[in-house]
């Protein structure tokens, strides 16, 4: 209950611990601020990229200790990732041990047992919204309903509030090939111009939802990295 099962002398101690104890006011009665004094003459703290106060399951950080909430988030994300995969696969027509074996090595994979011994908690928690979007677009592609397409657009933004901007790059291009190129394919088979209408309508409210909830966070983002040194 004292120790944190990530190892201390990588990122989670010079980066996640100390910004995550500043965004979560664990020093102010868990007050909010939005500058962040301690870099330089200061930095905005909401705007960072890899701020994690908007995602929804950080709410945890409130209530337990910082180490608790750091442990109890990556055992979360780590079952998350199990259960999302095995959904998928299931929704697939998979059988369950081949389910349950694909769940294991996600969970367990050599990038994910990494990532938690190096403390990276929000690519963790970018990971297995990756198969919930995977299941999700495979629901619109199958039942040709815009429900799915609009919780494929839920899961992309709040994979985008977790804090790891790469991922919800590489999530938006590894989902765009798959549903454009599958669209694709039911139209060469199909010849159904209707059906390629609702497709790519589809696809458009994906995205477009993903951007709509990921805009409280992308547009700060995106002024503050107009400001670094790293912008080029």
């Amino acid at each position: 209950k004292d120790r944190l099962i990530s190892s201390l002398f990588g990122d989670i101690f010079f980066y996640s611990f100390p910004f995550d104890h500043l965004t979560f006011g664990y020093a102010s009665g868990h007050k909010i601020y939005s500058w962040n004094p301690y870099i330089f003459l200061g930095q905005p703290l909401i705007n960072h990229p890899g701020s994690p106060l908007f995602y929804p399951l950080n709410l945890i950080f409130f209530f337990l200790p910082l180490h608790l909430a750091f442990n109890y988030s990556f055992l979360l994300n780590t079952v998350f990732c199990g259960i999302a995969i095995y959904l998928y696969l299931r929704y697939l027509s998979q059988g369950r041990f081949s389910g349950l074996l694909a769940a294991v090595i996600f969970m367990f994979n050599g990038v994910a047992l990494l990532h938690i011994y190096g403390g990276h908690l929000p690519t963790m928690q970018a990971l297995p919204w990756l198969a919930i979007l995977f299941l999700f677009t495979e629901m619109c592609l199958r039942k040709k309903t815009l429900l799915p397409a609009l919780l494929a657009g839920l899961a992309l933004g709040i994979q985008f509030l977790a804090g790891n901007p790469q991922y919800f790059f590489y999530t938006v291009i590894a989902v765009s090939a798959y549903f454009l190129f599958s669209a694709f394919l039911n139209y060469i088979r199909d010849k159904d111009k209707k059906q390629l209408k609702f497709y790519l309508s589809s696809y458009a409210t994906l995205i477009l939802i993903g951007l709509g909830i990921a805009a409280i966070k992308l547009i700060p983002s995106l002024e503050f990295t107009s400001m670094s040194d790293r912008t080029a």
